[in-house]
């Protein structure tokens, strides 16, 4: 391995905003120091390869602290209907698709967001069969919660008008009849019935989507894995984590596992047969549990206390019954397990919240660190309870981003400074920590850091300055995962997790902060994009 001098430009350390130095070495896969350059070039010696900065930003290296990362490679490989504007372009593409198939053979379609069209519509049952009256057609919403199939996927899935919603999941149906929507769990029907994935087309779909992490600045994620079919992958849940074990030596970037089981014992087997997961004071390191507590504000099921805005009798559904949701929570605090718990409305983060203070209190162990994903619509009051429980709020920032335009109409005016409350948090000290939600979302972190400093289309008293937006993806996200001891800022001794920005985002206007360029990102010592 080469030993490198960064030189001629900023180095951040993100151990404090004013602390800046103007040179930082690396030997091997571990930081030297960060310092002046004299004082740098005396202790890392003379055979350093200079990096030029160019008058950038040396920063530590990225982390996404939420994102599904074989599913993100899955989605690589189908079609991508994030930009498609309109219900007649997207059933010409469905239509175009089907022609260049055999019959039978799946069409999946990621990522398409009715809110962007003009009518505000999803495409009917009739169009989507017309479309593609011999392929089965599944199509899954951007925020992954939210299904649509043609007839032949129905049948294909078994799905029938006399199929009971299964639990936690709604089957949609009008005066009896199906309408091809599906929401939450009733999604997994559509998805058990996919062919399992080609390994090699899935191994191409695997390097696009390192490539976008490397050029993203991201150099450790938290991935969300299954080890079944319960979770946002479906059928594809089972091979995830054998998926990534196959191209485990191909992985850059180093993962932080939060696993979908369907116990805590199985969590705990999973992440020491898989992850080499150790038990160390108490607590277990190197992965937590992934459990689904409520829907999203998208598909309108994340749990409200009150109705929702555009549709008065609405208020979002459980998909976790209450006493096994605290009977997983007590398990895993006794077990000495962090829990990741998607949650989004507040009704039910107030009701995971009291569960989480209870078990600590009833336990009595050390802080395990429980987090809340995703923390979308977090009732002022929850906030004193989520300090004394120790709970981490982990904030997707993105999700400010593709929501600005229409989470208003959802939560109304009222509420609207309870999304995504990053400041309160922070004011609170309440750890929190940023993640993208690949695939639902792009895994940019620039694209995040932009939403958290402008917050279009939210409340501003909850904009966070860049230097704490950076705070999410760096020393912050190092916490969520126990790893402040080795990573998340840039000191004598951590891992030489690095990433050059061509901009400095504190020294931007806050709408240049999207525009800003990686210009390397290095990972253990190694340059894997740029240099």
């Amino acid at each position: 391995m080469k030993d490198y001098l960064f030189i001629n430009g900023i180095v951040l350390t993100m151990e404090g905003e004013s602390i800046a130095h103007e040179a930082c070495a690396v030997t091997g896969d571990t930081i030297v120091g960060a310092g002046t350059v004299a004082e740098i070039k005396a202790r890392a010696g003379n055979s350093c390869e200079e990096i030029d900065l160019s008058g950038g930003v040396l920063i530590p290296g990225f982390t996404d602290c939420h994102l599904h990362l074989v599913l993100s490679a899955y989605f690589k490989m189908n079609t991508d209907l994030a930009d498609v504007g309109s219900v007649a372009e997207l059933l010409s593409i469905i239509k175009d698709k089907a022609a260049a198939l055999a019959p039978g053979a799946w069409i999946m379609g990621l990522r398409f967001r009715e809110d962007n069209f003009p009518d505000k519509r999803m495409p009917t049952l009739p169009e989507l069969d017309a479309s593609a009256p011999a392929n089965p057609v599944l199509l899954i919403r951007y925020d992954g919660h939210t299904g649509l199939v043609n007839s032949a996927a129905l049948a294909a899935a078994s799905i029938t008008e006399n199929t009971p919603d299964p639990p936690g999941g709604l089957i949609g149906r009008e005066h009896g009849r199906l309408t091809g929507m599906l929401k939450e769990l009733a999604v997994d029907l559509a998805l058990a019935a996919l062919p399992p994935p080609d390994v090699e087309e899935f191994r191409k779909g695997f390097h696009l989507f390192m490539d976008d992490l490397s050029k993203s600045g991201i150099v450790r994620v938290h991935s969300v894995l299954q080890t079944g079919q319960n979770g946002p992958a479906g059928s594809l849940g089972p091979f995830e984590i054998p998926l990534l074990k196959l191209f485990e030596n191909e992985v850059h970037q180093s993962i932080y596992p939060l696993v979908a089981a369907t116990s805590v014992a199985e969590a705990v087997a999973t992440l020491t047969d898989q992850f080499g997961a150790e038990k160390i004071d108490g607590r277990w390191r190197g992965g937590a549990l992934k459990i689904f507590v409520d829907g999203t504000f998208g598909s309108r099921t994340a749990r409200f206390s009150e109705d929702y805005s555009d549709m008065p009798g609405e208020r979002g559904m459980m998909v976790i019954d209450i006493d096994a949701l605290r009977k997983t929570i007590f398990e895993a605090e006794k077990e000495g397990l962090q829990v990741a718990a998607h949650i989004i409305g507040d009704e039910a983060i107030t009701e995971t919240v009291r569960i989480f203070l209870e078990a600590r209190r009833s336990v009595n162990g050390p802080n395990l660190r429980h987090r809340i994903e995703h923390s979308g619509m977090i009732r002022r009051s929850d906030f004193s309870t989520i300090r004394e429980a120790g709970i981490i709020l982990s904030f997707q920032p993105s999700f400010i981003v593709s929501e600005g335009g229409w989470i208003e109409s959802r939560v109304g005016k009222k509420r609207l400074g309870d999304v995504y409350a990053i400041r309160r948090a922070l004011e609170q000290q309440i750890p929190i920590c940023g993640g993208s939600d690949s695939p639902i979302e792009s895994p940019s972190v620039l694209a995040g850091l932009w939403g958290a400093v402008t917050r279009r289309g939210f409340t501003a008293d909850q904009r966070l300055t860049p230097f704490e937006a950076l705070s999410l993806y760096t020393s912050r996200a190092a916490y969520a995962s126990f790893d402040e001891g080795t990573r998340g800022t840039i000191q004598a001794g951590k891992r030489a997790d690095l990433v050059v920005l061509d901009r400095d985002p504190r020294r931007v206007s806050p709408d240049e902060i999207r525009d800003i360029n990686v210009k390397l990102t290095m990972i253990a010592g190694e340059i894997r994009y740029g240099g």
